[in-house]
């Protein structure tokens, strides 16, 4: 997937996608060792998670998504969190027009 599709990036986060052939949505959250210990880590998926969750209504179907988190993103706020992954998914054109 990596090599095939496309990224957007931020300083928090980086979104990769890739369009499939059905109409499933998958999303998965990765936050490496370059994050900080476990528990840090785990946080910053839940943060992403979280975040997620609120755009999913509004996705386009037909994608396979990646969230990974950097080490930037622990710092922020959830509401900053919100902004940065709305602005990233508005870019790779993944929220459905309304």
């Amino acid at each position: 997937m990596y090599k095939h599709g496309a990224y957007v990036v931020a300083r928090q986060m980086v979104i990769y996608y890739y369009p499939l052939n059905d109409d499933a949505l998958r999303v998965g959250f990765v936050a490496s060792k370059k994050v900080g210990k476990s528990t840090e880590r785990n946080r910053c998926k839940r943060l992403l998670r979280e975040s997620m969750r609120t755009f999913l209504p509004n996705l386009n179907s037909g994608y396979d998504l990646v969230v990974v988190a950097r080490p930037s993103l622990l710092a922020e706020k959830s509401q900053d969190i919100n902004k940065t992954m709305a602005r990233l998914l508005r870019k790779a054109k993944l929220i459905r027009a309304e």
